[in-house]
């Protein structure tokens, strides 16, 4: 093997190794994502201002 396949794998598995790393994150922060938002759904909405109906009448 020359030196240039050497270094040609080398650059390859340091690519595949790359790749599937950011694959892993995004598919946390997914995972994350999800969990969180149904924490969120679970607590009631304490708002610190009243949320107004568009012709400004307000529950």
């Amino acid at each position: 093997m020359t030196a240039y396949e050497i270094i040609s794998i080398f650059i390859g598995i340091l690519a595949l190794l790359m790749s599937f790393g950011s694959l892993i994150i995004a598919l946390l922060a997914f995972l994350d994502k999800e969990k969180s938002s149904s924490r969120k759904s679970r607590r009631k909405n304490k708002n610190a201002y009243p949320v107004c109906q568009q012709d400004r009448r307000c529950p």
